[in-house]
């Protein structure tokens, strides 16, 4: 008896630790995603701030 519930705790944390890695490579991989777009717009607009300037001059 005390056998299996020491086994189905041992089942519930360690499904636990498996769903909780899932979800924090979930949010890593979208937060990547959104950096990497956000220093995309950022070079483009220095670059279109850039050749703004160079044609003003």
């Amino acid at each position: 008896m005390i056998d299996l519930t020491f086994f189905t705790l041992g089942s519930i944390s360690l499904l636990a630790a498996v769903v909780m890695t899932a979800i924090g490579l979930r949010y890593a991989i979208l937060a990547e995603r959104r950096l990497r777009e956000r220093r995309k717009a950022a070079a483009q607009r220095m670059t279109r701030t850039r050749s703004d300037s160079a044609s003003v001059s």
